[in-house]
């Protein structure tokens, strides 16, 4: 489960723009996330990587994706909705 996992997956059916407005959300939420982990010892940023590559399988658009990326940086980390 890696970052050039989803982006391959969405350059099968996103524009090459949209597939970089979702590569700088996951930058985004995996630097917001960093050294955070899961009970179970995860990288926190696994979750929201997971949830984004299922959405991916949907072929759901960038907006849905990038959101699923940073759903949780606004309640786990410490960035402000008008840094987000």
């Amino acid at each position: 489960m890696t970052k050039e996992k989803l982006l391959t997956s969405l350059e099968r059916y996103l524009p090459e723009d949209r597939v970089g407005f979702v590569g700088e959300a996951y930058d985004f939420a995996e630097l917001s996330h960093e050294g955070q982990v899961r009970r179970s010892g995860e990288p926190y940023i696994y979750h929201p990587l997971s949830t984004a590559l299922h959405l991916a399988d949907l072929k759901l658009d960038a907006n849905c994706i990038a959101a699923a990326l940073l759903h949780d940086v606004l309640e786990d980390c410490d960035v402000s909705p008008e840094e987000l």
